[in-house]
Parts: C-alpha cells; sequence; structure tokens
C-alpha cells in the first residue's frame, strides 16, 4: 500500500474508528533540509456535532501507525503462504518449468501459461494481476493457447503477428459488453408496470437477491399485494437465468470461450501485465519471439557462463515515449505525478484490461494504458536460460542475480527440473522478515532452459 503523494487530490483514508477520517495532505518541499514533508489532519465529529482537528504530536503519530496497521491487514497475511503452483514441459532440446508463489499477499493475482504448439515449438507466459485475478486468469487460461493454436494452422501466423494480435483480441473481449441474457420483469410475467432488468451471466444471482430484498421491504412497508407478485416473478426469472447460465453448452473454439469469459468480468479496476513467448527449440538451440506489455521481464544468457541481459523492456509512465502517449491521450486520468504514476494509480504504462484508463473512440496504440505490446527477439545457444517473471521477482534480484541463482542451484543439482529450480528462485526472493517490504509481494517466474 502506497499514499499518493504527487496526486492533485489529498488522499482520504477511511480506518473504521469511531467514524474518523484521516486526511494525508499533499508534500512539501523543506528548502532548510532538502526533504519532502506531509502532514496528517484527523477529521472526525464530536458528541455534540462540531467538526474538530487534532494537533497533538502523538495522537498524529498513533493515527498515522493505525492507518498502516490497517493497510497492511487489509493487503498482507500474518505469516507468508510459501506453497507454490508448478508446470512443466519437454519440446525439442528445450525444458520449460514454471512456478508461483502467493507469499505475503491476502490473494495470489499471478498467473502463468504453458502451451506446446508442436513437437519443437512452445508459448509460455507470465500474467501479474493487479485489482484482482480475473484479468490475469484470463490471460493465463487463453493467451498461450490461442497463440498456439495460431502457429498450428495449416498457413500459421508469424509468432510476432500472433502474440500481438492475441493481447489486443483479450483487450477487445474485455471492453465488449457482456452478452445479455432474457429480459426479467413485466415479460417474465410479473405485475403490470414492473420494469424490465436484463442479467448477465454474472450479475444473474446478485439481481435476484437484490430484487427480493428490495421488493420484500416494499411488501412490508405497504402492504401491497402486488408486490408479492413482482417478487415471485422477478426472483423465479432470475433464478432461471441464472440456470440458464449454468447449463449453457460449452464453447465449441478458443474465440468463444474468450467472449464467453471475458463477459463474465468487469474490467474496469482489474488488469494484468503481460510477457509471452514463443519459443521454437532447434538442433541445439532455440529461437524466442516475445512479447511485453508492462513491467513483467525477461531476462537472458544466451549460453552456458554467459552474462544475464535483459531482453524486454521495462514499461513505465516516466520513460519518454510513455509519457508522451500518455498525455496525447488527451485523458482527465491520463496525468504522471512526482511518483511515476499514471492518476497517482499505476506504476507502468501498458496492461490488459484497466478499461478505466481507456477510451473506445482511441485505437489502441494512443490508450493511456495501452495493450500493444512491445516485441523482440533472441536466440539462445546450448546452456542458454531465459527466465520470465514479474515485477516481485524483479524488486529483490537484479537480471545477474537470478541467473546466478539459477546456475548456482543447477550446478548443485543436475537432476533438478527446470520447475523446481524456479521454486528455489522463488524461495530466496520470498521476505523473511517485515511485511510491505521487497520480497512480499505475489511471485511468478517461468524458465527455459537448452540442454547441451
Amino acid at each position: 500500500p502506497h499514499i499518493c503523494y504527487g496526486h492533485p487530490v489529498v488522499t482520504l483514508l477511511y480506518c473504521g474508528l469511531v467514524d474518523i477520517i484521516y486526511v494525508v495532505s499533499p508534500p512539501r518541499f523543506n528548502k532548510y533540509n532538502g526533504e519532502w514533508w506531509h502532514h496528517l489532519f484527523t477529521v472526525g465529529m464530536t458528541d455534540s456535532g462540531h467538526g474538530y482537528r487534532m494537533a497533538d504530536t502523538k495522537l498524529r503519530d498513533r493515527a498515522t501507525q493505525l492507518i498502516y496497521q490497517r493497510l497492511l491487514s487489509k493487503t498482507y497475511r500474518e505469516k507468508p503462504d510459501a506453497a507454490k503452483t508448478v508446470d512443466g514441459l519437454t519440446f525439442g532440446c528445450c525444458e520449460a518449468g514454471a512456478a508461483s508463489l502467493c507469499g505475503w499477499r491476502r490473494e495470489q493475482e499471478d498467473r502463468f501459461g504453458l502451451a506446446l504448439a508442436g513437437c519443437s515449438t512452445a508459448v509460455i507466459g507470465v500474467f501479474d494481476g493487479h485489482g484482482g485475478s480475473d484479468v490475469a486468469e484470463i490471460c493465463g487460461s487463453h493467451i498461450p493457447s490461442m497463440v498456439a493454436s495460431a502457429l498450428s494452422q495449416p498457413t500459421p501466423s508469424l509468432p510476432r503477428d500472433a502474440l500481438s494480435g492475441t493481447f489486443l483480441a483479450i483487450d477487445a473481449a474485455l471492453m465488449s459488453p457482456p452478452a445479455e441474457m432474457p429480459a426479467v420483469g413485466a415479460a417474465a410475467g410479473a405485475a403490470p408496470g414492473a420494469a424490465a432488468v436484463v442479467v448477465t451471466s454474472r450479475t444473474a444471482a446478485v439481481v435476484a437477491a437484490v430484487a427480493s430484498f428490495v421488493t420484500l421491504l416494499y411488501c412490508r412497508s405497504t402492504g401491497k399485494g402486488t408486490a408479492v407478485t413482482a417478487f415471485a416473478a422477478v426472483a423465479s426469472a432470475a433464478g432461471a437465468a441464472l440456470a440458464a447460465v449454468r447449463q449453457s453448452p460449452r464453447p465449441s473454439s478458443n474465440a468463444d470461450a474468450l467472449k464467453t469469459t471475458a463477459a463474465a468480468v468487469d474490467a474496469t479496476e482489474v488488469g494484468a501485465t503481460a510477457i509471452c513467448a514463443v519459443v521454437n527449440a532447434s538442433e541445439g538451440g532455440a529461437s524466442v519471439c516475445m512479447a511485453n506489455a508492462g513491467d513483467c521481464r525477461a531476462v537472458a544468457s544466451v549460453r552456458a557462463g554467459a552474462t544475464a541481459e535483459a531482453i524486454s523492456t521495462d514499461h513505465k509512465p516516466t520513460v519518454r515515449a510513455e509519457k508522451r502517449r500518455i498525455l496525447l491521450a488527451d485523458s482527465p486520468l491520463g496525468s504522471v505525478d512526482r511518483a511515476g504514476r499514471i492518476n497517482g494509480e499505476l506504476d507502468f504504462s501498458r496492461a490488459i484490461g484497466d478499461l478505466r484508463f481507456k477510451r473506445a473512440e482511441l485505437p489502441a496504440e494512443q490508450q493511456v494504458v495501452t495493450a500493444v505490446p512491445e516485441c523482440c527477439e533472441v536466440c539462445l545457444e546450448a546452456g542458454g536460460l531465459l527466465l520470465l517473471a514479474c515485477d516481485g521477482v524483479w524488486d529483490v534480484l537484479s537480471n545477474e542475480e537470478a541467473i546466478q541463482i539459477v546456475r548456482r542451484e543447477r550446478a548443485r543439482d543436475s537432476a533438478a527440473t527446470t520447475a523446481a529450480l524456479c521454486c528455489r528462485l522463488l524461495d530466496d526472493c520470498l521476505a523473511r522478515g517485515e511485511r510491505a517490504k521487497a520480497g512480499s509481494d505475489n511471485m511468478t517466474c517461468v524458465l527455459i532452459e537448452v540442454r547441451s
């Protein structure tokens, strides 16, 4: 958790403590000691109904501590969850392994994906969710399989085109309006004059519950018998709509599956950064084409003993080209604050989802937060490594440190799978001490090793 110091509006933090709201003012620069200061005021209501401001220093310090503790309790666990989700596959002369760790966070918002596109080609990806796991789940479930499908067609797509097209297809599906279910209300036999309600697959149960509750209150307060009829009709029709959704046939293609899944997700406040690679194994090596949108990163050691080098670019709002696009979008949310965040929120400038930063009238490449990936290529030789990981890993390790850990563990255990090496890498990253520091985020990585 963080306080958006650079946000143009003061940050309001409601702590649930006796109806008190803590107001953190924007920072001011102290020219005498070169430090930034912020002021905490505590605003509430006295018993007489008059507002007051807490000026006592000790009480202000205590309030700050309570704010921090409450934010931590909502975001972090008391003890880290070190259980890991792993997967792996072998293709040609390459082996791929993946591992994901929830760590100190209360929810695992990361996902990874592995898919084969032939006996010597694989598609791998890491997807770092934020605001929830819904978009990352869609990315992990659909991007590798859709890219693999595009590469397996009689007239296959180029890896670069397949990757870029799939990223944009996922984002477009999330921006499309949800599929509509039959109207509920007058058409379902409700009382005359009852309003019709359109129920989607995600809201059917909610509509039934809310309609039942509101109508029941109305019935009790007025005693009108027509409300009972409306209550029964609305609840019954909403329940039928939900049952129809549950019994609907399975999608017949990747595109249909994507539409069905995306229609049930509200990606306004939810998104995912993504990095995905097509790895084509050949005699004693592999060629890699990858696409990146956000701050996940790919690092390679192209041969045994080679140094680590970043293959992808972290898309940050402070990068000149990214900042230029953000400002040219002419959006009320298109600002970059002094902390390097878009609108005081996102510290990356490309992602799938985050629809509040996207406008339907703009092309994808001009959005404040764009899903257009940056593509690059690299060739690996015998003994080469390719590591894809989310920012939770890179917050702890440098590129070289991550590769050195993998090399060290391989030297210790020559029979270990790449998935096991990923697990040991995440164990090294996991914070052992105080929460909310480096090593406390969700962590996910995928490792490709070219066997000698």
